[in-house]
Order: C-alpha cells, then sequence, then structure tokens
C-alpha cells in the first residue's frame, strides 16, 4: 500500500489564525493535526495534539503524570485558553517538518513516524501538500492488509 492509498485531504490553516479558531477547525474536521501554510500555499509548519499540549504543559509548571494523562493545574488551563484567544499558529506550530511523497510505502510510513515519534505524516506531490496521514490512518492500512 502506499501513501497516496492511505493519505485523506489535509486541512489546512495559515501561519497568522488564530489558535482558538485552529481547535475549532479540527474538531469540525474531525483531525489530530493541521498543515501550517503562509500567504503564498508554501508548508510553513504543522500543528497537532501534541503542540497544543506543550503550550499549556510549559515546564517547569507542576503536573500530575498518571498513566500517561497530564493533569493540569486549573490556573495554568485558564491562562493557556486566554493566550489561545491572542496567539497564532506560527506561536507553536512545529516548524520542522518530515513529509512523504504518494509513492511512499505503508513500511516507509511507519518507519518514519516510528523512528521520529511522529504522528502526522503530510503528503507533497510536486512540491505541495495533497494529503495528511495519521497514525490511525497507518494502522487501518495493516489491519487491510492482513
Amino acid at each position: 500500500m502506499l501513501a497516496k492509498d492511505i493519505m485523506h485531504p489535509p486541512v489546512m490553516v495559515s501561519l497568522e489564525d488564530i489558535l482558538l479558531e485552529v481547535i475549532r477547525v479540527m474538531q469540525s474536521e474531525g483531525v489530530t493535526g493541521v498543515i501550517v501554510l503562509d500567504e503564498e500555499g508554501e508548508l510553513r509548519g504543522i500543528l497537532t495534539e501534541r503542540d497544543f499540549l506543550k503550550a499549556i504543559v510549559e515546564p517547569p509548571h507542576p503536573s500530575l503524570a498518571l498513566y500517561g494523562i497530564f493533569v493540569v493545574p486549573e490556573e495554568t488551563l485558564r491562562k493557556a485558553y486566554g493566550d489561545f484567544k491572542v496567539m497564532r499558529a506560527k506561536d507553536i506550530m512545529t516548524k520542522k517538518v518530515l513529509t512523504v511523497s504518494e509513492d511512499a510505502t505503508l513500511e516507509e510510513i511507519s518507519s518514519i513516524m516510528l523512528h521520529n515519534n511522529i504522528n502526522h505524516l503530510p503528503v507533497i506531490k510536486e512540491g505541495k501538500v495533497v494529503g495528511m496521514i495519521e497514525r490511525n490512518d497507518v494502522l487501518r492500512a495493516y489491519l487491510a492488509e492482513k
């Protein structure tokens, strides 16, 4: 199976989009990551749930790790929510974005995601983003092959 077989249409936002609006877009589209484009439509970053969590839990904020779930103090959450009304996608996005071509194999995709500890891979064709692969897309593909 190839990237073009398992990718879904990318959800894109701009560098200047307010984070609260990006969250709304992610919720309405049912995705956990979005592509961040500049004014010319060029890929500049990726914004995922992990980026939002990092923005909320800024070390050394006290937090309690319980089975991989962070319990964040209410004051920290209130501050982050307020920040999300003024901060922009460019403020917390991941700038170093790994990508794959449409012809990347499922094995290549899995290897990139596993070795780089990432859950999202934009798919590129002729220098433009044409799709997004999330961890669940990879899991579904493996199950479909069995």
